[in-house]
């Protein structure tokens, strides 16, 4: 019983072995053994190159590897240098079959003349630079420039579908802001200004400098005044004896212009009606107008909105009611007039009208010596003997924009972006280097100078 079992295991052991060495995968072939294996395209017993088959067991000498070989006269665009002229054509373009054998149906045979003479002859479509009066435009395309190649054929490749702008032909066009007279749909009341024209430059883009925005107070083209600035238009000059001009629409209102002889004191008091108060104009014109309740640093449209002894003044966008003080011939201001509570000084004349406006004259940088919060270093102007005066002084919570509730902190100016969007800037030096991070230092319109230093914004 244990030999039949001991002969059946060693029958199955022979049968296993068998079936193993029967399914073993076949090994890698070896490229030069000189037995052409799974995977090899050749093996000449060597891994030698340049004898047709390559160290790695590859033909060489393929046709239609684009390599010209000995058996070969080309191969894809390898011609070995031979061109139809080479062999004999005036010009033509040669080609390669799939064989690898020459093609010369291309090839003109010309017996009056050659490719390359200059001339277009029979079977060419162009010479050198003749073009025979062919374009670009001609063959179909938008523009470029149509060239001839060697074999006398057209090169397009220069030639595009695409159209240049061309900056003064009166039409916008790519890349262009305008051109001449055509603006688009742009006016300077789109861009965020008042009125005025719009310019283009020879680049074809818009100039906004003939534009103005009515309220910044600032006389430009096309105003004839601006808020509280009346370019020194009083009513004697529009044939009236008393009365103030006013501004409207930034054009000359005269409506309160009068005939009469009168005079009075901006300073004093029962000079006037009840409720009035006495304004002088620079030139001498006096009358009586309404009396506000704004005192120094309120927001004022008018001079109807300060209190007896203001003088509503611009600063930037926003009026401002400041204080005004006594200025004698002999040029000696009576500080007293100011007080003494808020450090400031009788300083600034207003032409020919006996009295001054009472100033800090803060430091826009630091704000000294305007004490914040509530006082901020802010920018007051008005003109003198048609000259535009800058002056600074230490105002009580000036919004941004007026009636905001917004509030610009110490060291910023209140500036008018676009349209109703004002937005608070940091104040630099021109020339300096007060600006952080990518700012630089912008001049304003007209430009803050105070002590001959001029200031400017950080954008």
């Amino acid at each position: 019983m244990k030999i039949r079992e001991l002969l059946v295991l060693v029958i199955v052991l022979f049968v296993w072995s068998c079936s193993s060495d029967r399914y073993r995968p076949p090994a890698d072939p070896i490229c030069g053994n000189g037995k052409v294996e799974e995977g090899e395209e050749c093996d000449d017993g060597n891994t030698a190159a340049g004898d047709g088959c390559s160290p790695y067991c590859r033909e060489e000498g393929r046709c239609g590897d684009s390599h010209l070989d000995p058996m070969e006269q080309c191969d894809g665009s390898d011609f070995g240098g031979i061109t139809c002229q080479s062999i004999g054509f005036s010009g033509g373009d040669i080609r390669c079959t799939a064989a690898c054998t020459l093609d010369v149906s291309g090839c003109l045979l010309n017996t009056s003349g050659k490719c390359g003479d200059g001339i277009i002859e029979s079977g060419e479509q162009c010479d050198s630079d003749d073009l025979g009066g062919q374009t670009c435009e001609s063959r179909g395309y938008a523009a470029g420039q149509l060239r001839c190649t060697s074999g006398c054929r057209f090169d397009e490749s220069l030639c595009t579908n695409e159209v240049p702008s061309t900056c003064g032909n009166g039409i916008i066009e790519s890349g262009e802001q305008c051109d001449g007279q055509d603006f688009g749909s742009e006016t300077c009341e789109s861009m965020g200004f008042d009125g005025g024209t719009l310019g283009c430059t020879s680049e074809c883009m818009i100039d906004t400098a003939g534009c103005h925005r009515c309220g910044n107070g600032v006389v430009e083209d096309g105003e004839e005044c601006d808020g509280t600035d009346l370019a020194g238009h009083t009513c004697s000059d529009y044939g009236f004896t008393g009365g103030f001009i006013m501004c409207s629409g930034c054009q000359i209102d005269t409506s309160n212009c009068e005939n009469v002889d009168f005079t009075c004191d901006p300073m004093a008091t029962g000079e006037c009606p009840s409720g009035d108060k006495c304004l002088v104009i620079p030139g001498g014109d006096a009358t009586c107008i309404p009396e506000g309740s704004g005192t120094d640093g309120d927001a004022c449209d008018d001079h109807e909105d300060c209190a007896a002894g203001y003088y509503c003044i611009q600063s930037f966008d926003n009026g401002l009611c400041t204080k005004l003080c006594h200025d004698n011939s002999d040029s000696v201001y009576d500080t007293q007039d100011c007080g003494a509570s808020d450090s400031s000084v009788c300083a600034y004349s207003i032409s020919n009208f006996d009295y001054a406006l009472c100033s800090t004259g803060c430091d826009l940088m630091t704000g000294a010596p305007c004490e914040n919060p509530p006082f901020t270093c802010q920018v007051l102007r008005f003109r003198r003997d048609g000259n535009l005066i800058t002056m600074t002084d230490c105002i009580d919570d000036t919004e941004c924009p007026p009636d905001s509730g917004n509030y610009c902190i110490q060291g910023q100016a209140c500036v008018r972006v676009s349209g109703t969007y004002y937005e608070c800037m940091d104040w630099c030096r021109m020339g300096q280097y007060d600006c952080e991070d990518e700012d630089t230092c912008e001049s304003l319109v007209p430009p803050v100078v105070i002590d001959g230093q001029e200031y400017g914004v950080c954008r």
